[in-house]
């Protein structure tokens, strides 16, 4: 990430890069070692500075991919119901289930664990903004204008991200939401200078060889 600071804490941020950029790559990777910290009892201050995360807080994470929102969407009925359509489904997908009573229950848990009273607080990760047309991104946006306005996100404790490509479908709009809520714009970019790419594949080949999956062409073209 460009310009990493100190004592970094923002509402949310927009993780923008050119396609191919790795965004989906650096979210789950930012979540899976945000749990491991809570999992191990360690704190990686650098994890939470970089991201803008308060390391006094800790963050119950969502992550959505906008594809899996685009029926949702076109419920034009959806503004006021879409923030407990994503904590419910992402409860459901934690279960490996579908949404069920016993999802509504532990979706319940976790409101009320997300509370004035407790440390913990949400970290919604949206991933692909620019995968919606422009309709459905408008819509998007003002479901996460209603969450904030009637309570359910608290602009100030929780936390949005967002990642997209840069300057494509929506962006213009996402543009205006990040500055009504003083939402950050980050620009990622990979280069191979120290061999980080090249690292980051032998890693992945090794995982899959060890696996008994042969993807090595597959990498060599993706390298």
């Amino acid at each position: 990430l460009e310009k990493e600071t100190e004592n970094y804490i923002i509402n949310g941020m927009v993780v923008l890069s050119e396609p191919g950029g790795g965004k989906t790559t650096y979210l789950k990777h930012l979540i899976y070692d945000l749990i491991s910290c809570y999992k191990n009892n360690t704190l990686n201050n650098q994890l939470f500075a970089t991201n803008g995360l308060d390391k006094d807080v800790e963050y119950i994470p969502f992550f959505i991919r906008t594809r899996d929102l685009t029926d949702v969407l076109n419920d034009s009925e959806i503004i006021g119901k879409l923030f407990d359509v994503i904590i419910k489904n992402g409860v459901s997908t934690i279960l490996n289930a579908s949404v069920s009573i016993q999802g509504s229950d532990i979706a319940d848990t976790i409101a009320s664990l997300h509370s004035e009273k407790t440390n913990r607080r949400y970290l919604l990760v949206i991933d692909g903004f620019e995968e919606l047309d422009d309709e459905k991104a408008g819509r998007l946006l003002e479901c996460l204008k209603h969450a904030y306005d009637s309570g359910k996100l608290n602009r100030t404790e929780d936390r949005l991200i967002i990642s997209s490509r840069y300057k494509e479908y929506g962006y213009q709009k996402l543009v205006s939401f990040c500055k009504e809520y003083s939402i950050t714009e980050r620009f990622i970019k990979f280069d191979n200078k120290n061999g980080g790419i090249d690292r980051c594949v032998s890693k992945w080949f090794d995982i899959l060889k060890k696996e008994g999956q042969d993807m090595h062409e597959y990498f060599n073209q993706m390298r």
